[in-house]
C-alpha cells in the first residue's frame, strides 16, 4: 500500500491510473474511478474518437464518502498530467475543478465557459461528473457540454496577451493632460477606483487612486486624493471626462459612481457600460460575476492575490503594488467588455439598459439612506436578550440537562448539534425525528415544533429564535450605521438568478414581517413624514395571466375574483379536511402553476394524493392555457437551453422543471417592481427601502393622497402589448416600518378623499 493511501483511508486502495495515452489530444479528468464504458459512449456520442482521449480521475479509489481537500492533495501526485500536452482538457465534477483549477465554488461556477489555460497552452471545458449526469434534468446539459467541448477541440488556443505592467502618472499636470487627451480624442476607456473603505460615508474614507485603460494592453494610474491640492487640480478634468460622451466601462458602475458623487461631486453619465451587468445578463448564475472570476473563466487570468491581505485597508498596500493592481483591474474590465459586447443580442441590450436605470435608482436610494432610531434598537435588543436569558435559565434547570451535564462533566452548549441530540434522543428517548442528508437525526425547527409539548424542545425553540433575532437583526446593527447617522445598504441587481432585488450590509430583504416583526420598529421617518409601502396585489397571478394568456384566469383577475378562497373551499370539500386560504394559495395553487406534481403537493399539505390529483385535474380544466403554456415553455427550453420572460430576461440551463416554469413569472413580477421604482425615483420620490417587490417611500403628511394616486398610476399603467389584466396595488402606511397599517381611503360628501 502506498504511504499516501495509508494517510487517506478513503476506500480500498486502487491502482487506477487512467485509460489511454497520457499524451493524447484530449485529457478527461473525473472526480473518482468511473464507469469506463459509459463515459466512453458519452464521449463518442459527442463526436470524440477514443484514440484521441486519455481518461483519469482525481482520487484513485471509489467511495460514497465526500472527497476531502486532504484526499485531493494526497492523490494529486498520481494524476500524471504534468508532462501532458493536450489540446483540450475536460474537467468533470466539482472535485476535478477544485483540484485542477485550484479554485473553489463547484462545477456549476465554471461550466459553460471555455477557460484558457496558459499552463497547458490549451482550453479547458468543465461539466458535471458522470454520477451527476444521471440526474434527469442535468443529463441533456452534460451531453450538450461534451458536444461544445468537441467543437472547442477544433479551435485554436489563444493565449491571453494582457500583462500586469502599468504606467504611473506622477505629475498633476500630466494627469490633467492625459484626461483631456482621452476626452478630446473621444477614446473609449475603462475606469477603476481604489478606495479606503467600501463606502464613502465615514470620516477618513477617500479615493486613493484611479486606474484608466484605453485598450486591453495599456493602463495608467494616478493618486486622486493624496492631498487637497492633488484632489482639486484633477477634479475638474475628471468631471469633464466622466460627464462626457466618451464610452465608459466599469465593473460595478454603482461603486464608481457612488465614490465619484460623494468624494468628487461628479455625476458619471452618458454612454456607460457596466461589464458586471453584461456578464449577469449573459448568464445569471450566482457567484460568477466578480471581476476576478470573469477574468479567470474568460481570459485565463486572475487578479493579483498578494493584494488580498490589504483589502480591509488599501492605504496599507505598498504603493507600487497598488498601482499595478489598479491598472490591471482597468485592463481586465476593458478586455472583458470587448469580449462580452459581441455576445449580447438585441433583447440582452434591452435588459441591460433597464438594469442600468435600476442601478441609478437603487444608488439614489442607497445614498439617501434610511433613518434608524437607536433608542428603539437598544430597547428591542434588551427585550430579546431577556427572552434568550430566560429560556437559557429554564433549560439549565431541566432534569434532562442536569443529567447530561453530570454524565459529560461539562456545561451544555445549546448551540451544539451533538450535545442537543444526546439530550433529545439518548436521555429523553424521543423517536420519529427526520434524518439529515448525512443520516443523523435532525434537530431543526420543524423537529422541535413537532416535539413542542416536551419542555426541553419548547424552550430550546424559544432560545434559538431569540438567538437568531439578536444575531441577525439586532446585535451589531449599529456597525451598519455610518457617521452621517444613516443606514446605507447595498442593493444588488446581479445576485438572484430570476432578477429579483437583494441587499447586503445589511440584508434588509429578510427582516421578519409575520413572526417577530417588532425588529422593524427601528426604521423610522423624518419629522412630519410617514412611511408608505407599495406592493403589487397578486403580482404573480397577474404575470401568469400575461405569460399563459389563459382566458379564465384573465377574467377572474379582472373581476377581482378570489381564486385562492375558491380553491380553499374546493380542497376542503374534496379532501374532507379544512384547508385555509393561505395553504390553498401557497400549498396548492402556486405549486400547481409552477409545475409541482400532485404527489409532492399532497406530501407538503399532509393529505391523501387522490384528492389532490382530482383537484389538480379540476384546476387545469379551469385554466387549460396554463398547462399548454407549461408544455410550450418546456419545448422552448429543450431547444434553446434557456427560458425567457416577456421583458426579455433569460435564465440558462441547467434548470429543473419548477425553476423552468417559475423563472419567467418571478422575473416579470420583479421587473414590474424595478420599472416602477425607476419611474418613482426619477420623479424625485425618496425611497429608503426596497424589499423584494415592495417600494417604501418617505412621504410628507400633506402629500399622502397625492403620492398614493401618483404611485398607483406609475405601478399600474403600462404600455406593453402583453398586458391583459388590470394590475392593482396595496399600500401600507405608518410612522415606522413596524406600525404600518393598510391605507384606507374614505370618501367625503364633496368627493374629497383623505387618509383615514
Amino acid at each position: 500500500m502506498h504511504r499516501n493511501c495509508e494517510q487517506c483511508k478513503r476506500g480500498t486502495p486502487s491502482t487506477f491510473e487512467g485509460i489511454g495515452n497520457p499524451r493524447s489530444d484530449v485529457l478527461v479528468i473525473e472526480e473518482q474511478p468511473f464507469n469506463i464504458s459509459k463515459l466512453s459512449r458519452e464521449l463518442v456520442r459527442a463526436g470524440f474518437s477514443m484514440d484521441e482521449v486519455y481518461m483519469t480521475s482525481v482520487v484513485k479509489c471509489r467511495s460514497k464518502k465526500k472527497i476531502s481537500d486532504k484526499q485531493i492533495k494526497l492523490c494529486k501526485e498520481f494524476l500524471m498530467v504534468e508532462n501532458s500536452t493536450p489540446k483540450l482538457i475536460i474537467l468533470m465534477g466539482s472535485v476535478a475543478c477544485k483540484a485542477f483549477l485550484e479554485r473553489t465554488g463547484g462545477v456549476n461556477k465554471f461550466r459553460g465557459y471555455v477557460i484558457p489555460s496558459n499552463k497547458f497552452n490549451c482550453n479547458i471545458v468543465t461539466t458535471f461528473s458522470l454520477d451527476q449526469s444521471q440526474v434527469h434534468y442535468l443529463e441533456p446539459v452534460f451531453r450538450r457540454d461534451l458536444k461544445i467541448a468537441r467543437k472547442v477541440l477544433d479551435q485554436r488556443f489563444i493565449e491571453s496577451d494582457i500583462r500586469t505592467d502599468n504606467n504611473v502618472i506622477l505629475s498633476h499636470d500630466d494627469v490633467i493632460d492625459f484626461l483631456k487627451m482621452i476626452k478630446e480624442e473621444k477614446k473609449p476607456f475603462a475606469l477603476d477606483w481604489e478606495t479606503k473603505g467600501l463606502k464613502p460615508y465615514n470620516k477618513g474614507n477617500h479615493i486613493i487612486s484611479c486606474g484608466i485603460s484605453t485598450d486591453k494592453y495599456n493602463s495608467y494610474t494616478f493618486l486622486v486624493e493624496k492631498d487637497d491640492l492633488s484632489k482639486s487640480s484633477i477634479q475638474e478634468a475628471l468631471k469633464e471626462l466622466l460627464e462626457s460622451d466618451c464610452k465608459k466601462m466599469f465593473f460595478n458602475y454603482k461603486f464608481e459612481k457612488l465614490w465619484a458623487k460623494e468624494r468628487l461631486s461628479i455625476d458619471i453619465q452618458n454612454n456607460v457600460y457596466d461589464v458586471m451587468y453584461m456578464s449577469y445578463i449573459l448568464d445569471s448564475r450566482r457567484g460568477v460575476h466578480s471581476l476576478d472570476h470573469q477574468a479567470f473563466v474568460r481570459l485565463g487570468l486572475g487578479k493579483l492575490k498578494e493584494v488580498d491581505k490589504y483589502k480591509k485597508d488599501m492605504v496599507q498596500c505598498p504603493i507600487d503594488l497598488l498601482h499595478k493592481y489598479n491598472g490591471l483591474d482597468a485592463k481586465l474590465t476593458f478586455a472583458l467588455y470587448q469580449m462580452l459586447e459581441t455576445l449580447m443580442d438585441e433583447n440582452d441590450w434591452k435588459v441591460y439598459f433597464m438594469m442600468l436605470d435600476g442601478a441609478e435608482a437603487t444608488l439614489k436610494s442607497e445614498m439617501k439612506g434610511a433613518l434608524i432610531d437607536i433608542d428603539i434598537l437598544n430597547k428591542n435588543k434588551k427585550k430579546v436578550q431577556r427572552e434568550k436569558q430566560e429560556a437559557n435559565l429554564i433549560l439549565s434547570r431541566l432534569d434532562e440537562v442536569t443529567k447530561f451535564q453530570k454524565i459529560e462533566n461539562k456545561t451544555i452548549n445549546l448551540n451544539s448539534t451533538q450535545q442537543v441530540s444526546k439530550v433529545m434522543f439518548d436521555i429523553l428517548k424521543l423517536n420519529g425525528a427526520k434524518k439529515t442528508v448525512t443520516g443523523a437525526k435532525s434537530i431543526d425547527a420543524e423537529v422541535l415544533e413537532r416535539f413542542g409539548d416536551v419542555p426541553f424542545c419548547n424552550h430550546l425553540l424559544r432560545y434559538r429564535k431569540a438567538s437568531k433575532l439578536l444575531s441577525t437583526y439586532l446585535e451589531g446593527f449599529e456597525d451598519h450605521i455610518y457617521d452621517d447617522g444613516l443606514l446605507h445598504t447595498n442593493y444588488n441587481l446581479t445576485f438572484t438568478e430570476t432578477g429579483r432585488l437583494s441587499s447586503d450590509s445589511p440584508n434588509l430583504q429578510n427582516f421578519p414581517k409575520r413572526d417577530n416583526p417588532f425588529v422593524r420598529e427601528m426604521f423610522t421617518v423624518p419629522p412630519d413624514h410617514v412611511l408608505m409601502s407599495f406592493d403589487y396585489k397578486g403580482a404573480e397571478v397577474c404575470c401568469m395571466a400575461m405569460e399563459s394568456k389563459d382566458r379564465e384566469l384573465i377574467r377572474q383577475v379582472n373581476a377581482h375574483y378570489d381564486m385562492h378562497q375558491f380553491w380553499a373551499d374546493r380542497l376542503s370539500q374534496v379532501l374532507t379536511k379544512k384547508i385555509n386560504r393561505f395553504d390553498a394559495k401557497n400549498g396548492f395553487v402556486f405549486p400547481s402553476f409552477y409545475g409541482a406534481g400532485f404527489k409532492s403537493i399532497a406530501r407538503n399539505l399532509g393529505v391523501h394524493e387522490s384528492g389532490v390529483e382530482q383537484s389538480q385535474d379540476e384546476l387545469f380544466r379551469m385554466y387549460p392555457f396554463i398547462k399548454r403554456w407549461q408544455k410550450r415553455l418546456k419545448l422552448f427550453y429543450n431547444k434553446n437551453h434557456y427560458v425567457q420572460s416577456l421583458l426579455g430576461r433569460k435564465r440558462y440551463a441547467p434548470l429543473d422543471y419548477n425553476q423552468m416554469i417559475n423563472t419567467p413569472i418571478q422575473s416579470l413580477a420583479s421587473d414590474f417592481c424595478l420599472l416602477s421604482m425607476i419611474k418613482a425615483s426619477r420623479e424625485g420620490y425618496k425611497i429608503p427601502l426596497i424589499i423584494h417587490d415592495d417600494i417604501t417611500l418617505y412621504v410628507h403628511e400633506s402629500e399622502i393622497l397625492k403620492t398614493y394616486k401618483r404611485i398607483k398610476k406609475i405601478m399600474t399603467q403600462w404600455d406593453f402589448d402583453f398586458l391583459n389584466v388590470n394590475m392593482e396595488i396595496e399600500c401600507s402606511i405608518g410612522r415606522n416600518w413596524f406600525k404600518q397599517k393598510p391605507l384606507e381611503l374614505k370618501r367625503k360628501p364633496k368627493k374629497c378623499q383623505e387618509f383615514a
